[in-house]
């Protein structure tokens, strides 16, 4: 089930989420207890994706006898889902394209929404094959890239003798702990009271603002100047990270 995980990933739920939903789809209903223990995802954590499941319309709710139970809605609304978004997406494309490039011949700005540009913006960093620094880091970030994506990503970084440096939020401090491990690689993690919902990457003259909140959104500056203090910036916050 991990590609399907990872394709339900790409199109906007978030690890848990998809965890949450597959389950609920092999039984006519289950209570959030019963969904935590099959799946391992700790029962807050459990509640919250039910909850922006049904936000989204992916799963219903109903009341039997004085308990709560979940039912997951038929697949074919995701594919419903989908239509949607891309119409909505085309209503604004126009309006985008207008704000996004800047006039200045030296700078650039590109703006895109989903996992999957996400992802393909984390990629091209690759080509510049120079050191790659990234800060505010959290499971946010990681279980919407997906642990299989990242998987590759650090995989083809390594084989190009890439460095790459990270400074985690608290919320991923085990996964300091694992990066650490690999080669070219080195991270570290800030105090809670530095936590940012913006997760940056940079390199070179490149610079990525990725937001996971509502949704992925990622922004992508082209400036050398903008990447050099940035870059200045992450230097001292590496002094002060442990």
């Amino acid at each position: 089930m991990t590609h399907i995980t990872d394709l339900l990933q790409s199109i906007g739920f978030s690890k848990n989420e998809a965890l949450v939903y597959l389950e609920l789809i092999k039984v006519p209903y289950a209570s959030a207890l019963e969904i935590s223990k099959k799946t391992g995802i700790h029962r807050p954590n459990t509640y919250d994706s039910l909850r922006r499941l049904k936000e989204k319309g992916f799963v219903a709710q109903i009341n039997k006898d004085d308990k709560n139970y979940f039912i997951a809605v038929d697949p074919e609304k995701i594919k419903n889902y989908l239509h949607d978004k891309e119409e909505e997406f085309e209503s604004i494309l126009p309006s985008i394209k207008k704000a996004v490039k800047e006039d200045s011949d030296d700078k650039e700005v590109f703006m895109s929404g989903g996992v999957f540009a996400a992802r393909e913006a984390l990629l091209d960093l690759l080509k510049f094959k120079e050191p790659i620094l990234a800060f505010g880091a959290s499971r946010k970030a990681v279980e919407n890239f997906g642990e299989g994506f990242l998987d590759e990503f650090h995989k083809q970084r390594i084989k190009k003798k890439i460095p790459m440096f990270h400074i985690y939020n608290p919320s991923a401090v085990e996964r300091v702990s694992f990066i650490n491990k690999m080669r070219h690689t080195h991270a570290k993690c800030l105090p809670k009271k530095y936590d940012t919902t913006i997760s940056t990457a940079f390199c070179k003259d490149t610079v990525l603002l990725l937001n996971f909140l509502e949704g992925v959104f990622v922004i992508k500056i082209k400036s050398q100047q903008i990447a050099d203090t940035y870059k200045r910036y992450f230097e001292l916050m590496w002094r002060m990270a442990k």
